[in-house]
């Protein structure tokens, strides 16, 4: 995908504390373990940043584990990934890209109509030219690695990491960071403090509009309370 076509990052909330505390300055990051466990809709991933997770609590069926033809008994959890890749603690926005077709700006409105059910109507927005300010701002408040980019998503487990998510989360048009290495059950979260904040940054619950370069009209609006799409006849 060409960088023109980002428009920017769209990051959802439920609770309008939790995106002022981000807007003052609170990164929040949660963790693989936090995203396994849970059981709301499109949070929940039982998989998470690995290949398998089975986990005797979430009443998965059981697995087999033998070494040099002995089986090991009593296992409760096991995590398993490729190519040595670890776990990560995790903040997740939406990747606004401009849509070029019709399929392109039907998947859009869906996308965030879906978005904004599963994760809340609040919104903060980051435009793609202010995304190297964030990065920075971010990295000069901690010393552990920080990582960002798009996620794929692929139907092929073996390809599933802490980059690369099942094709059933696509919708989720998921643009991640992530952040130093967390223990495979670790589910405290990792809170990190920007003194000067993000609200030069970002818009806060303020309207987006997409108008045709041509004729200016109005084809996508979002604000908290609405998200239409308006296709000329």
């Amino acid at each position: 995908m060409g960088s023109g076509r980002r428009i920017g990052y769209i990051k959802f909330f439920r609770d309008l504390d939790k995106l002022k505390s981000f807007e003052d300055g609170l990164f929040y990051c949660n963790t693989p373990e936090f995203y396994r466990q849970s059981p709301a809709d499109g949070v929940s991933d039982p998989h998470e940043s690995c290949f398998h997770a089975y986990r005797k609590s979430r009443g998965d069926d059981s697995v087999k584990i033998q070494i040099n033809g002995t089986e090991i008994e009593g296992i409760t959890d096991s995590t398993t990934y490729l190519g040595g890749l670890k776990d990560r603690w995790l903040h997740c926005w939406f990747a606004f890209d401009m849509p070029e077709s019709d399929i392109e700006f039907d998947n859009l409105y869906q996308n965030i109509q879906m978005m904004r059910k599963e994760f809340g109507e609040n919104f903060a927005f980051l435009p793609r030219e202010n995304l190297l300010r964030f990065v920075n701002r971010l990295r000069s408040a901690i010393e552990l690695n920080l990582e960002h980019g798009n996620v794929k998503y692929s139907s092929n487990k073996q390809e599933w990491s802490f980059a690369c998510k099942s094709s059933a989360y696509s919708y989720q048009k998921e643009f991640r960071f992530v952040v130093g290495e967390c223990g495979h059950l670790e589910t405290t979260p990792l809170k990190i403090i920007v003194q000067e904040g993000f609200s030069d940054l970002i818009f806060v619950n303020d309207s987006i509009e997409l108008k045709d370069k041509n004729s200016n009209l109005l084809f996508f609006y979002l604000d908290k309370n609405n998200c239409l799409g308006i296709k000329s006849s």
